[in-house]
């Protein structure tokens, strides 16, 4: 019996530890995910110093290659939403002869919080949008108030500059469009009421598209000014 008794005490202490060494695992998972999550949203490194005549272009392009990463993954996460609700909404409209009221709103729920890691994304993102928008807008007007920027000597550089501004221009307007349209689907989505939890994170997602809207539009606003300024500058030394 006294055998017994300590085999069973060593099985339950080695128990114990596995579920303490499982534990401590996921709490460290738990905070490496939130880490890099954080990570890729973060914007501390855009200096907060004023950048000198050898920051502008390297800064520049850092922020504009940056931006677009970002608008890549805008996009992949609208895919994503809009592939995510079209097969709930086919498996609401499976259970809408369904006897049971709890599994259409086990589903509604589902779908509820599909859309809300949709608005949590963008809402992550547009502060580090934010802050990429005055960086290459800060840059943008080094490079061309820069006394070393001889676009009559340099024609080759003023032409890629407004290759690149030209693009950024075409790429922002088109994703304006997208995510309007984005924000009246889901706003389809809020008003037919499916469920309060759609409803409120429907809310949320179309208020996250707001700012991040307002976002987009101040930098269209400001590429289209720096863009303006690079055209007068060509035009005067031609």
């Amino acid at each position: 019996m006294p055998a017994l008794l300590a085999v069973v005490l060593m099985v339950l202490m080695l128990l114990l530890v596995v579920v303490a060494v499982g534990v401590i695992l996921y709490e460290v998972g738990k905070a490496a995910r939130r880490f890099w999550q954080q990570r890729s949203v973060s914007a501390t490194w855009v200096s907060a110093e004023e950048p000198g005549l050898l920051d502008f272009e390297a800064d520049f392009e850092k922020g504009v290659d940056r931006f677009t990463i970002e608008m890549k993954k805008l996009g992949n996460d609208t895919q994503r939403l809009a592939t995510q609700l079209n097969k709930h909404q086919k498996q609401i409209l499976k259970l809408a002869k369904s006897s049971s009221p709890n599994k259409k709103q086990k589903r509604a729920n589902r779908a509820a919080k599909d859309i809300g890691r949709s608005a949590v994304f963008i809402s992550r993102r547009r502060e580090l949008l934010d802050v990429l928008v005055k960086e290459i807008y800060r840059n943008g007007k080094g490079i061309l108030s820069a006394a070393s920027l001889d676009l009559k000597d340099n024609t080759e550089d003023g032409s890629s500059l407004q290759k690149t501004l030209d693009w950024l221009v075409d790429v922002t307007k088109v994703t304006i469009a997208s995510l309007s349209k984005y924000k009246d689907a889901t706003k389809g989505v809020r008003d037919r009421n499916l469920s309060r939890t759609i409803r409120v994170e429907s809310d949320r997602l179309m208020q996250a598209l707001d700012l991040m809207l307002g976002t987009l539009k101040q930098y269209n606003t400001d590429t289209q000014e720096l863009r303006s300024i690079l055209t007068k500058r060509m035009s005067a030394n031609q």
